[in-house]
């Protein structure tokens, strides 16, 4: 039986020459919308201007220049000074009394001063006896006649010598009583304790017992497990209350600065002494000045203290609370940092222009949370955020 072959099916070369004309002429004119235009396969955003914050949130401790006074004896007190005043050096700000000595002393100092009262009134009055009896010689010395005269001149002269004779008595005689009444005076002082500040400063009855811990001279020489495992041990002083000598009685307050101890670990320590910052701290409206006071040792915790120059009542007792530290602000237009490109070693973006897509060079002045700040970039700008032409993203660089 005979096989029958067929032909082969004949190549149209100019068909196939038109098609890829065709196809190349229609791609052309996608790839020219796609640049020229945006079309679809171009995503941008709008270019505002703004300010980007550097900042971090940071466990504090709240330090304060701080000294406490303690009570020279036992007895009852009186607060002379409202809490939270701000007194001189000197002020008196607590009375002690020993009740149970001042029974025993108190009616011998009364009787004593009584003595004394009594005494200078007899004194008085025996002196004035006296006087009047010079003064009525002295009358009759003015009428007598000559021959009674001397007579008369002789008795004043002698009451005068009796008058100085009874003022030296009195006057030793006082002398004795006076030194009874200041012996019992001794003892009094020993009874009344007045506690007077030994500085200026904001006067706190309330105490925990870190004052001569956390202070600003030693609070970098504790480790951060050093100040964990520290055990506040509050103390309070009350009108009217019992003590025992050396009980702590008020604490005077530097009321011109309050420091921050925070804690970070060695690689994320961007702090540097006397750095200028800014503070946001809880309940307090605004933001604080303020400054790096110094950095502790390097380990498994760095220490860093900072320093606000200002007096907060509400941190006077206050030890831990949760800080917002910002380090700078960069004011310019802020974009998402994937929409930074390179070329030609250059940062910059691509935006969107009556003639297509266009490389605009930017300054990048800081980056947080995914954001950048850039100078070089009018607001209102179409920024190219996406595309499939676009290259992958870079590294912000780093501004020393």
């Amino acid at each position: 039986m005979n096989r029958v072959l067929s032909r082969s099916p004949r190549v149209n070369f100019r068909l196939l020459l038109i098609s890829a004309i065709i196809l190349f002429s229609a791609f052309s004119v996608v790839r020219s919308v796609v640049h020229r235009r945006g079309g679809l396969m171009i995503r941008t955003i709008r270019a505002e201007a703004g300010v980007l914050e550097i900042s971090r949130q940071l466990e504090v401790l709240a330090i304060r220049r701080e000294q406490v006074v303690f009570a020279p004896g036992s007895g009852r007190v009186t607060l002379l000074i409202k809490e939270g005043q701000r007194v001189p050096a000197g002020t008196t700000v607590v009375e002690i009394r020993d009740e149970a000595r001042e029974q025993d002393i108190q009616p011998r100092l009364s009787e004593a001063r009584e003595k004394v009262r009594r005494f200078d009134l007899e004194a008085m009055e025996a002196l004035h006896q006296i006087d009047e009896a010079i003064t009525e010689v002295e009358v009759k010395l003015t009428g007598a006649p000559k021959d009674k005269r001397p007579a008369l001149q002789q008795e004043k002269e002698k009451l005068l010598k009796e008058r100085e004779k009874q003022s030296r008595a009195n006057a030793q005689q006082r002398q004795e009583l006076m030194s009874q009444v200041e012996e019992y005076l001794t003892l009094w002082q020993e009874v009344v304790h007045h506690v007077n500040a030994p500085a200026a400063g904001v006067i706190r009855y309330e105490m925990d017992g870190l004052e001569g811990i956390l202070t600003p001279q030693r609070a970098l020489e504790l480790s951060r497990s050093q100040v964990g495992g520290l055990s506040p041990v509050r103390e309070t002083r009350r009108n009217d209350e019992v003590i025992k000598e050396g009980a702590p009685l008020f604490k005077l307050i530097d009321n011109y600065a309050l420091f921050l101890l925070g804690y970070l670990e060695p690689e994320s320590m961007d702090y540097r002494a006397g750095q200028r910052l800014w503070f946001r701290l809880p309940g307090i409206s605004g933001e604080l000045p303020g400054r790096v006071e110094g950095l502790g040792p390097r380990g498994e915790w760095q220490g860093v203290l900072f320093r606000i120059d200002r007096y907060l009542p509400a941190f006077d007792m206050l030890r831990q609370l949760r800080a917002e530290v910002i380090t700078a602000r960069h004011q310019g237009t802020i974009l998402p940092k994937r929409v930074l490109r390179t070329r030609g070693g250059q940062v910059g973006v691509y935006v969107r222009t009556v003639d297509g897509p266009a490389f605009q060079t930017v300054t990048v002045l800081g980056e947080k949370d995914g954001l950048v700040c850039v100078d070089g970039l009018p607001r209102g700008t179409r920024v190219i955020s996406g595309g499939l032409w676009l290259r992958e993203g870079i590294r912000v660089p780093r501004r020393e």
